[in-house]
């Protein structure tokens, strides 16, 4: 179990084919439903793996996500909205890049996929260095720097843009 910024407690239910989770008070439950230890489908999107069980495709009745890796390294997404590369230059010393899923385009409604990013194939070592979105509106790189905890593990992830402004995603590990 884990809380969010809103205070939200969401309990899991792990099973060998499924994990069923729901918010502490609330009626509302949600199940993902696994093969191989990978999810198949979440909230109308299905999910699609290459060999090295790497995600590659998520799709939905909207749009349909590309991504593309090279060994462990995420290098590129693209949907009918835009097209991100990155590049890297570092890895962790202890645990895992715990923000690939958002990266992706994962909101934060799924943040089993931040702790767990093994469910979705997207667990890795290697810190972006830079990220490139390209969109109608034109290309924009972010820069990546991280903090780190006590123990190694990375605890934010800030990401500068040309013009100054940032984007910080932190996490909490307990």
């Amino acid at each position: 179990r884990f809380s969010d910024s809103a205070n939200s407690i969401y309990q899991f239910v792990w099973g060998d084919d499924a994990i069923k989770f729901g918010v502490k008070g609330s009626s509302l439950s949600e199940t993902l439903s696994l093969k191989n230890g990978l999810v198949q489908d979440y909230d109308n999107e299905t999910f699609t793996y290459n060999n090295s069980n790497r995600l590659v495709r998520v799709e939905d009745k909207y749009e349909t996500t590309i991504v593309i890796w090279d060994g462990d390294k995420l290098v590129s997404i693209s949907n009918e909205n835009e097209d991100v590369t990155i590049t890297y230059d570092k890895s962790c010393k202890s645990g895992y890049v715990p923000f690939i899923a958002q990266l992706i385009g994962f909101s934060y409604d799924h943040l089993l996929f931040t702790v767990h990013p093994e469910i979705i194939g997207t667990r890795t070592t290697k810190l972006p260095a830079s990220i490139t979105e390209t969109d109608r509106n034109g290309t924009e790189t972010l820069t990546c720097t991280y903090e780190f905890d006590k123990d190694g593990y990375v605890s934010k992830m800030i990401m500068k843009e040309a013009g100054g402004s940032t984007r910080t995603s932190t996490i909490t590990w307990q």
